[in-house]
């Protein structure tokens, strides 16, 4: 696992094959590519790429966040952002699943 924190500016690229944790925002024109899990505890207007399990969001204002190789939908960003809670993305087959955490 790898633990950023501080704030993912624009034009930094990760790529990584362990989970990672980002304790800041995802700026916009960032890229983070996982081939584990992703939590992001700050604002998320990058491009996230996240190959894992899951993924823990709160605030995402990106319109390519890639999991498990989907690209989620206007209406998976909706869910994510319909409250400040902390959300928990998971995928079983072809369905994404949005669920409150925090």
């Amino acid at each position: 696992m790898q633990i950023y924190e501080r704030h993912i500016r624009s034009g930094e690229e990760i790529d990584s094959p362990y989970s990672l944790v980002i304790l800041g925002n995802v700026n916009h024109g960032a890229k983070i590519h996982t081939a584990q899990n992703i939590s992001i505890y700050g604002k998320c207007e990058g491009i996230i790429i996240c190959m894992g399990v899951y993924m823990v969001l709160q605030n995402v204002y990106s319109p390519h966040l890639v999991f498990q190789g989907e690209i989620l939908s206007q209406a998976h960003l909706a869910r994510i952002n319909e409250n400040t809670k902390l959300k928990l993305i998971t995928k079983n087959g072809d369905i994404v699943s949005i669920k409150d955490i925090a």
